[in-house]
């Protein structure tokens, strides 16, 4: 308590220079720990399957500018001239797959007589080859019957059963099957059939990742455009084949390379802005914590210089070597705490600013907590060195000296 009482009274002396290095002490911590739960999120994100099987065999293509007269044979002819690519085993055409642009984001609801949507989910709108292609798996009732698919000219098409995704169907029917259960899409019913295993939506988030349902259609006027390919040749040769092969089939046609490739750079260019943000986040926290420790070394080097005449002193009348370090580290760790404390409830505030702006999440306690142990740890290993430096300061030699 008296250690205490003597650190207040010496920071009190030199409350300008320990109210500034709280403040950056506060700044440190804040721009740490929001940017750990950034950059944690973001890994949570990518570590969530797609819900195909063995994704390195699968290519999504995206093609723009398509014959709107005759557009089911145009259809026909560029799905026939992927599969006589060598190592195309299969092709589906779909509207969108994850990681690409979403194409059927729709709300519904549970009751015919509720006029507004009280539900929301992406509707992939799926062929008869879908599943073989994907490797989707339907865990529970069955896949789509051959004669419930309809040519998809208008979005929601007018399908009567759907297929829903494992982990949102227990969203909503948390304690029963979701199977026989319906749902109203544009004050249509939807009976579910089946469930699948968890499938991402094109555009996963924090908020929403796997609220997808499945509607069987066949190619149309909004199902025209987005093509998967099971392949089992070397990737990249495949898909440059099959580029060409679309070319010289169609020459009129776009490929839409932002939405095409395999899911891998698919998943690589949907997180390319969060992996940018997340390295200037790092750098900048790494570039705050160099100089705080740069600062916490300098202030208290200083500290010591001035001090020697006390320091000599206190070792004069008995001050041990350790109670010396102890007294140093105890000024460090007041100065440190307050900007510790400080930068939490300024952590929040930045969380709270991002989640209105970016619709970021809010930051964790955990994040926040650790950033400051993290922030408090550093400042009393930089203050260490001066400390000791002070505590073997000889009583005679500074007394004399003075």
């Amino acid at each position: 308590m008296l250690q205490l009482t003597q650190v207040i009274s010496v920071l009190r002396r030199h409350k300008l220079a320990a109210i500034l290095l709280a403040v950056e002490v506060a700044l440190t911590g804040a721009l740490l720990a929001n940017a750990m739960c950034l950059l944690s999120e973001r890994k949570a994100l990518e570590s969530l399957p797609t819900g195909y099987a063995d994704e390195t065999g699968v290519i999504a293509l995206a093609l723009s500018d398509l014959p709107q007269e005759g557009l089911a044979d145009a259809v026909s002819r560029i799905t026939t001239s992927m599969k006589a690519v060598p190592g195309v085993q299969a092709v589906s055409v779909t509207n969108a797959s994850p990681y690409t642009s979403r194409a059927g984001e729709s709300g519904f609801s549970l009751l015919p007589e509720i006029e507004r949507a009280t539900h929301q989910a992406h509707f992939y709108l799926v062929d008869p080859s879908f599943l073989k292609v994907s490797g989707v798996r339907v865990i529970a009732g069955r896949a789509f019957h051959s004669d419930e698919y309809e040519a998809a000219d208008t979005f929601p098409p007018s399908a009567s059963v759907a297929l829903i995704s494992e982990s949102y169907a227990k969203a909503i029917w948390p304690d029963e099957s979701p199977l026989g259960h319906t749902f109203y899409l544009n004050h249509l019913p939807v009976r579910i059939v089946g469930v699948t295993a968890d499938v991402l939506r094109p555009d996963p988030s924090r908020w929403a990742s796997t609220n997808t349902i499945f509607l069987p259609a066949l190619p149309g006027q909004v199902m025209s455009n987005r093509y998967l390919l099971r392949i089992s040749s070397e990737p990249d040769m495949a898909l440059n084949a099959v580029r060409q092969a679309v070319r010289r089939e169609m020459p009129s046609v776009t490929i839409d390379n932002d939405n095409t490739g395999m899911m891998s750079q698919l998943k690589v260019a949907y997180f390319a802005s969060d992996e940018a943000t997340g390295r200037v986040l790092t750098a900048t926290a790494l570039g705050m914590l160099a100089m705080t420790t740069v600062s916490v070394m300098g202030l208290s080097t200083l500290w010591v210089r001035h001090r020697r005449r006390q320091i000599g002193l206190r070792r004069a009348l008995g001050a041990t070597q350790a109670s010396i370090v102890q007294l140093f580290l105890l000024e460090n760790l007041v100065i440190a705490g307050t900007g510790a404390i400080a930068g939490v409830m300024l952590s929040y505030g930045i969380s709270l600013l991002m989640m209105d702006e970016f619709a970021t999440p809010l930051i964790t306690p955990w994040h926040v907590g650790i950033a400051a142990l993290v922030l408090i740890g550093v400042m009393q290993v930089a203050a260490l060195w001066p400390a000791l430096a002070a505590s073997r300061l000889s009583p005679g030699a500074v007394i004399k000296g003075c």
